[in-house]
């Protein structure tokens, strides 16, 4: 069985930073193939950045807010990716609160704080000055939606 990504389309992410009751259970599912190139550049592009992206998260200028890191939640068919806000560096592992509602990976919850080790993380974002800074994942999500919704999408999220 070829097992699925699922990438939770934010919306959803600008819960992140949030307080998990408000996280957002009608955010869009965007289903995409393990062998999907464009997806998986996203998340290694993600990956290459994620040193400074450490940087920033431990010392955020006042105009970067919002940080939330995606990870990958193994479930029976795959994985599911989600996003944690409140994120922290320990070592090889990063802890967060989930910020959204899992359809599949019923082994975590909204609110909950899970541990996960660094090779789960699929992407990162922060806000500066209301734009989107990372968000790798989610830019190739938006850029698949029909034309009519990217825009209110990439206004939503501050995508230049």
């Amino acid at each position: 069985m070829r097992s699925l990504y699922l990438l939770l389309l934010i919306v959803t992410f600008v819960a992140c930073g949030s307080k998990p009751e408000n996280a957002d259970t009608n955010a869009p599912v965007v289903f995409a193939e393990k062998n999907d190139g464009e997806m998986n550049a996203a998340i290694q592009q993600a990956r290459a950045g994620l040193d400074g992206f450490e940087s920033t998260l431990n010392a955020p200028k006042p105009n970067q807010t919002k940080f939330g890191v995606k990870v990958g939640i193994p479930h029976s068919a795959g994985s599911e990716h989600v996003w944690l806000g409140s994120p922290i560096f320990e070592a090889d592992s990063l802890v967060g609160v989930v910020e959204e509602v899992p359809m599949y990976a019923k082994t975590i919850k909204v609110g909950e704080l899970i541990r996960v080790h660094r090779h789960g993380i699929s992407d990162w974002m922060y806000l500066e000055d209301g734009k989107l800074r990372g968000g790798f994942t989610m830019r190739v999500a938006i850029d698949r939606l029909p034309p009519d919704q990217q825009a209110e999408q990439k206004k939503q999220l501050g995508i230049e």
